[in-house]
């Protein structure tokens, strides 16, 4: 069903552009490896909505991802069948140009099959070199506007690809992206030049400890500037490279592969948008490893967030994203600062862990004597969980 799509004469024909519609579904998982389409919203060149319809899966729902889809089971109760909805959408768009990002994944929640040359992918233009091309990414530094800051929303993301289309056709390609880093050393040293890819944000020959750089991202630029840093820090000129907090989970992972080739350490720190990579010499400090009883507090509150949402979170806050395990350890450890404004949602859970805390040190138990009835607890959710087919994503075995 996935269809090859490339870019088309149909970018230059502002006639049926005018025409276009932009399509978007939301899923939810209805089987170990299968997903149904629950959502599913087409709005027009002038970004009025034509259709915007829930969708009752074929099969029964084992997980609404309602963090991400935005669809819970009241949503889908009295929805059209997927063939009315399907049915609709095809009378919509037949003969009209169908844009959308990522624009094969809603063709097959559809099982719409539409003529090659009037799709328009707006994932596949030509974003430039080194930039994100994931929808929330380019809405948000071409556009300025900051979408799924929490579920997605199919209106929300199909209206983000039309304006995205429309963004790149008055302008073309946009130059570069650049990312921020700051180079740390031992002592005050020189500015650092020869950085390659990179220009100083800051003028003046002053030595210094730290420097603020601009990098053009690539993954090839990552890699040489990596380069350049391990022979910096061999020589004592270097410590440290800190990279900026905007990068996106695969350009974190670039990071941190490209780095272990080179056997240099890494440290992922902060929360959601927040988060940050440190790039070590040997000689850095190291952080100090995290308690091990916030592993498995960490461990038990993300299973009884999931088995158990309506009692950790509320009604209006189920939607929102879970932090990564590595993230909630982090929260955990932040026993006494305000969470930060995305995870306010999880305050019944830190409280929770909070009273573990003090159940564990102030009760004439020790610590080893409590976390058997931990271990049992979370033992019981995740076989719970099991059973509704859900599945533990991201936690440590």
């Amino acid at each position: 069903m996935e269809q090859h799509l490339p870019l088309l004469p149909i970018l230059s024909d502002a006639s049926r552009l005018r025409d276009a519609i932009a399509v978007d579904c939301e899923m939810v998982r209805v089987g170990r490896g299968r997903k149904a389409l629950a959502r599913v919203c087409l709005v027009d060149w002038d970004e009025r909505v034509l259709l915007h319809s829930f969708v009752a899966p074929p099969a029964p729902v084992v997980d609404y991802e309602t963090q991400h889809s935005g669809v819970t089971a009241a949503c889908l109760e009295g929805a059209p069948s997927f063939e009315a909805v399907r049915e609709a959408v095809g009378a919509l768009v037949c003969g009209r140009a169908l844009v959308g990002h990522a624009l094969a994944n809603d063709l097959k929640a559809l099982a719409l099959r539409h003529p090659a040359e009037l799709l328009v992918d707006t994932q596949a233009l030509l974003w430039g070199a080194g930039r994100r091309t994931g929808l929330k990414a380019l809405a948000n530094e071409l556009l300025g506007w900051a979408i799924q800051g929490g579920t997605h929303h199919p209106a929300e993301d199909a209206l983000a690809s039309l304006r995205l289309l429309k963004w790149y056709l008055a302008l073309g390609t946009p130059p570069p992206r650049r990312e921020e880093c700051a180079l740390h050393a031992a002592a005050p040293r020189a500015p650092p030049t020869d950085a390659p890819g990179c220009t100083l944000r800051e003028a003046g020959d002053a030595p210094r400890a730290e420097w603020a750089l601009t990098l053009a991202w690539s993954t090839v630029g990552v890699k040489d500037l990596l380069e350049w840093f391990d022979a910096e820090a061999r020589c004592g000129a270097a410590v440290e490279l800190r990279f900026g907090r905007t990068l996106a989970k695969e350009e974190r992972q670039l990071i941190h592969k490209t780095a272990q080739a080179l056997s240099l350490s890494t440290v992922s720190e902060g929360i959601g948008e927040e988060r940050a990579i440190r790039v070590l010499s040997a000689d850095a400090p190291k952080s100090a490893p995290r308690p091990w009883q916030v592993h498995h507090l960490a461990r038990l509150i993300t299973l009884r967030a999931r088995e158990h949402p309506s009692s950790t979170l509320t009604s209006t806050a189920c939607s929102l994203r879970m932090p990564t395990f590595d993230e909630l350890q982090e929260l955990l450890l932040q026993q006494e600062e305000p969470l930060p404004a995305q995870y306010e949602h999880l305050q019944s859970l830190r409280e929770y862990a909070q009273k573990t805390f003090r159940r564990a040190y102030t009760s004439p138990q020790t610590v080893p004597q409590l976390l058997p009835s931990v271990e049992q607890d979370v033992a019981r959710l995740q076989s719970a969980c099991q059973r509704r087919g859900m599945i533990m994503y991201g936690l440590p075995s």
